[in-house]
Formats: structure tokens, sequence, C-alpha cells
């Protein structure tokens, strides 16, 4: 729950965020983010990397509860299997189930500021997933202390500290290194009165010089959680879910913005324990998974205006289940782009991506992109590529009493098209539009193919389309007061629609979220989010098609006191009961905290 100890702080980080937004459009060499994820604590007493992407325009968190417990992550209306972290250019997958595409075990305070990837974009930095990746990047270590803790009207509880020191060496190049560890403990994470726990540590080591930086990060984190009623499982059955992460990452990167070069290697075991009462008995699923991924780019200048980048990754995906089987599977990627300057402002990409799968058919990808620089405050682009996914092993293989998996599901395959265009008059103002028409082949999602239907089924529902419009407004109304908007307009069309869609067809028709940053003093922060969004129909959802969203936060620092923060956070303030899963009654009900945190 760290906040900068000096506002003026916050609003430079701000501002350095929406113009990284711009940047990062372009695909310019890669560069180091020194702007952090922790610029709000609207989020409470929630610490996770999901709780602080929740006002991130661009991505979508979609909780079971709170966030901290388990959440989905929706790029422009996709599915939870098509969205996931990317760390350093490695995409964090969960090949169990996908679910938990945003977990990481690292802390929000020691990762950059996000950058949502879509397109040409998303493989031009790395490995990403089926519709785009919420980008982050490590921090570069300084000396700091990090002390947290915070309650909650329900009981809830939560502590966290960590440090970050660094030493400097010949050339004035640096070593950095620090430690991190958290303790949760929150009850009634939602109507149903699912409770949360958590315990998590770790370490990291940072070698930085004027060529690269390296890091090695490794981390742990053990949680706990109700699941009663999710899933699409009869809420009279109690259930709980109890996951261990143990991560590895090692990542290398260069600051030549002639001749970029990335290298990462990322090692995981992610141990899942669902547990369910049945009148009959326990039902129990017991997972571990074990992800090796080693991925690296480099971007080779043949001359001025033309050069290539090349792209690799190999990963291995292994299982050990009681419910889903044992399976090892391995993917390889290589991709291919090469860039030229046609004329003054105009730059072209055209390339090719290959991914090769050890258990389907492999896929040969196009890449396609033109940039145009306007004007110094204009730029505009248009762009095509496709990507693949592969099921997941619950999706092929799982058996429960809420839903069905289905061993002989293809790839699903997405082909996207958009043209876009960012304005930035000023450093007080910047504007993004982006229009979008993506198609997804052999789509995968979670169906009840009739109303006689009592579970969820995974099946292949045939093609989608998707035809959206995404824009992005922020302007500094007064020198202490940042407004931004963002509008996400969605239409989707299915072959083979069925009676009830979990995921695939149940999304935001319209999505508009406000935000509001006031630094009244330099001693008050007030930070306001109002979200509202209109979902499509579904014939198991209950109650309203919209829901609204409001949260505030309220922050104080001392006099004479720059490193102490106090903050009262309220979320859900008109206690909106919308079902974020159609026929699901789980829903995070009002909730109010006061946290305390210290940073020097």
């Amino acid at each position: 729950m760290k906040i900068h100890s000096k506002l003026h702080t916050i609003t430079a980080v701000s501002l350095f965020a929406f113009s990284s937004l711009q940047a990062e459009t372009e695909l310019s060499p890669l560069l180091v983010q020194d702007s952090p994820l922790v610029t709000s604590q609207i989020t409470g007493l929630d610490d996770s990397v999901a709780a602080h992407l929740q006002h991130t325009p661009g991505v979508r968190v979609i909780s079971q509860g709170i966030p901290g417990g388990q959440s989905d992550l929706s790029i422009r209306g996709s599915t939870f299997q098509g969205a996931g972290l990317s760390l350093g250019g490695l995409a964090l997958r969960n090949p169990q189930t996908e679910h938990f595409h945003s977990e990481i075990s690292f802390p929000a305070w020691w990762l950059s500021a996000p950058v949502i990837r879509t397109g040409v974009g998303q493989i031009a930095y790395g490995e990403g997933h089926l519709a785009g990746s919420v980008a982050l990047y490590p921090l570069r270590v300084q000396d700091r202390r990090v002390l947290s803790a915070g309650v909650d009207q329900e009981g809830g509880f939560q502590v966290q500290g960590g440090f970050q020191h660094t030493e400097e060496t010949l050339h004035r190049n640096t070593f950095g290194m620090g430690a991190f560890g958290g303790y949760a403990d929150l009850p009634n994470v939602d109507n149903l009165g699912n409770d949360m726990e958590s315990i998590r540590a770790g370490g990291q080591l940072q070698y930085h010089s004027h060529f690269g930086q390296a890091d090695v990060w490794f981390g742990f984190q053990e949680k706990t959680f109700g699941t009663t009623g999710y899933y699409g499982v009869n809420p009279d059955f109690r259930s709980e879910e109890k996951t261990e992460d143990l991560h590895a990452i090692a990542l290398w990167r260069t600051f030549d913005p002639e001749r970029p070069f990335d290298l990462g290697l990322s090692i995981r075991e992610f141990k899942d324990d669902y547990r369910l009462d049945l009148p009959t008995g326990e039902f129990r699923n017991q997972h571990t998974s074990d992800i090796r991924m080693l991925q690296s780019g480099y971007r080779h200048p043949f001359a001025h205006d033309f050069g290539v980048t090349v792209r690799g990754a190999v990963e291995q995906e292994e299982i050990s289940s009681s419910n889903l089987g044992n399976f090892d599977r391995y993917r390889v990627s290589g991709t291919l782009l090469p860039d030229a300057l046609l004329t003054e402002g105009v730059r072209v990409y055209a390339g090719i991506r290959a991914e090769v799968f050890e258990d389907f058919d492999d896929e040969i990808l196009p890449l396609a992109r033109i940039e145009f620089t306007v004007s110094p405050t204009l730029f505009v682009y248009a762009e095509y590529n496709e990507s693949v996914r592969q099921p997941s092993f619950t999706e092929l293989n799982y058996e429960s009493p809420g839903s069905l998996g289905n061993s002989g599901l293809s790839t699903e395959t997405r082909e996207n098209f958009e043209i876009g265009a960012n304005w930035q008059p000023n450093q007080e103002t910047f504007a993004s539009a982006a229009l979008f028409h993506n198609t997804s082949k052999n789509t995968v999602d979670w169906i009840r193919s009739s109303p006689e239907s009592t579970r969820f089924e995974a099946e292949n529902i045939g093609k989608v389309d998707t035809l959206g419009l995404e824009l992005l407004v922020r302007q500094t109304v007064l020198p202490n007061l940042d407004v931004t908007g963002n509008l996400v307009l969605l239409d989707k069309d299915g072959d083979n629609e069925p009676h009830a869609s979990r995921y695939a067809l149940d999304y935001a028709e319209q999505l508009l979220t406000v935000q509001l940053d006031w630094r009244a003093t330099d001693l008050l922060r007030v930070e306001a989010t109002q979200s509202w969004l209109n979902q499509s129909k579904n014939e198991l959802r209950e109650g309203s098609d919209s829901q609204w969203l409001t949260s505030v936060a309220v922050h104080f620092r001392p006099e004479n006191m720059e490193n102490v923060e106090f903050s009262l956070t309220g979320s859900n303030l008109f206690d909106d009961d919308f079902q974020v899963f159609a026929g699901q009654n789980t829903y995070a009900e009002r909730r109010f905290s006061a946290s305390v945190s210290v940073d020097w």
C-alpha cells in the first residue's frame, strides 16, 4: 500500500505514464520504464497486482469477490484465456486453467507502470497472449524501505514490508538487492462470505550499468480463498481453493536504442488444491503445473532507414493432476519483423511469426503495420496480425459437478485489424483512439447448449467477429486536478451462439470509466473512480445487465512527516449487486478500509 511521500512526485509519474502510452504505441526501441505501478491506493487493503490494474485504462479486471482472491484479465472484450501478464517480455501463462493469468508473487512496488500491448506491438516486444498483454518491467533498485498495514470494517487485516539497497561499483555501475514479505487475512470478500488469506515473500538481485540491466527475482506466495458459488458450482455447496506459487525469473536487457537486446528465463511451479463439499462427499482436485520459458529478442539496424527484429521462445508446460491427468507439452515460436522508413514520418513493418506445438497443428502468422507521424503532436497507425492459443489442460480434460472439458478441442486462432491515432498537443492533454475488428476461429468457450444443461461444457463454438472502439482522454484541468476518461464499445457476432455463454459472448457492450485525481493541498490527495458498463444479454443472468461502481480514496500526509501516509478507502459505495458471471450471485459488497504506510 505504498504511496509516494511527495504528492508532486505522483503528478509527475501520472504524466509520464500517459506519455508512455503514446510512446509505446509506436514500435520504437524498448526503453526501461522509470514510473512505478504503485501510484494509487484506491485499491484499499488489497496490494495484489490485479488490484492495482483495476484503474488502468485498456484492461478490465473481472473478479470473483475482491481482486486478491481470483481475478481474470480482459483486454478489449477478450475472454480470460486471451489476456494476461507479461514480465520483461516473458508471457506468464498458467496452462492448467488460465484463471490465474493475473497472478504474480512479486510486490507491486517493484514493478513499472503497465503498458497494454495488442497486435504487432505485443509481438515486437516479447511473448504475449492471444488478444493482448499487460506488460510490466522491473524498476531500477533504489535505497528504500517500505512498511504498511491496514484494517477494514469486516475485520480484515494486512501488513507488508520490504527493503532495497544499492551499492555503486566501478564506473558508476550499481549492484542492488532487495527483499519483501507480506500477510493478509480478509474475511467476507463477497456476499457469500468467502474469505481470503495469503502470505508471500521473496528477494531480488540487480546489476545496472550504462550498457544494460540484469535482474534476478525469486518469490513465493501461498493463498487460501473461499470459492463457494464460484466456477458455476451451486452456492449451497461450500468450497475452498489453495494455491502455492514458486517463481524464479532472470532478465537482461540493453539500453542501446539502435540495437536493443533482451533475454528472459522463467521457472515456475504452481500448485492448486480445490475442495468442494458435496452431499455425497468431498470432491477434490490437486494440480501441480511446472512452466519453463526462455525468450530473447534483438533488432539489428542494417541502415538508418532499415532494420530487422528477430525474436524466439521455447516453452515447456508440464502438469501432474489428480483430475486432469499427467501431461507434458512444448511450444516453440519465432518472429521475423523487418521495418523500413519509407519517407520522413512513415515507417512500415511486415513479417511473419511461426508457432510450433507438440500436440496441435503448427501455425504461420503474418504481421504488418504502417505508422505515420503526421506532426509532432499527432501519430496515426494501421496494422494487421494473427495469433494462436492452445487450449488449457482444464478445457481439454476437466470434469466436475459444474464443468466438463473436451479433449477434442482445436487451437483457437485470431485475426486482428486496427487503426488508431494518438494526439498530445501539450503536456496537459493526451487522447487516443483505436477502431478494431478481430475474428476468432475455433473459439473456445464454456457454454450451456440448452436450457436443460446443468453444467458448463468446453466447446469450439466456431467463428466470433468483434467490432470495437476504444477511446482514452486525459486532461489536467487544473494544476492539481487530473481527469481521465476511458470508453470501450464492443459488438460481437457468433456463428453458433449457444443457450448461454460463460465468457466469449458474455461481455461489456459499453464500458465507461472516469477517474479524478485531486491534489487538494500538499498534504491531502483525493481519488475517485466511477465506472459504468452494460453487459450483453445472457439467459442465466439475474437482475440488471448494468453495473455502476464507485470508489473513493482520501490520502493524508501529516506535516513534517513526509514519509508517512494515512489512507481511507471506500469501494462499491452504492453496493451494486451486478452478476459479474451470469447466474453466479457473487460480488464484492461495499467495503471501507483504513491504512498507514511508511516509506523511507
